[in-house]
């Protein structure tokens, strides 16, 4: 596609609309740096953030290979709990939701 992209410092400044967005991404490809593929989930959980904190850390102990994340929000004037998981294998990162819904979901 015939549309500038500039970079500057390695950042990239690119078209906002998403279909020329995409088209100038596949072009760029080659340029940008590969790396390690991250695969992420998330779990939302309908409790209070520090209600549930000695099972988030049992889960973080048992699961040394993924970033496990904590963010309270609020859902219809309730408190709820988003937790992520991110790690470089898809089976670990899937496993540790896992747990986590069977651990928490109940707690």
């Amino acid at each position: 596609i015939r549309w500038p992209a500039l970079e500057c410092d390695n950042i990239w400044l690119l078209p906002g609309i998403p279909d020329y967005f995409r088209l100038k991404l596949e072009v760029m490809k080659e340029h940008l740096p590969s790396g390690t593929q991250i695969y992420a989930q998330e779990l939302e959980v309908p409790r209070e953030e520090f209600s549930i904190k000695e099972g988030i850390d049992q889960i973080v102990a048992g699961h040394g290979d993924v970033e496990i994340g904590s963010y309270p929000f609020r859902h219809q004037g309730e408190s709820w709990t988003r937790l992520t998981f991110e790690g470089t294998s898809s089976n670990a990162v899937s496993a540790a939701k896992q747990a986590a819904a069977d651990l928490l979901i109940s707690w």
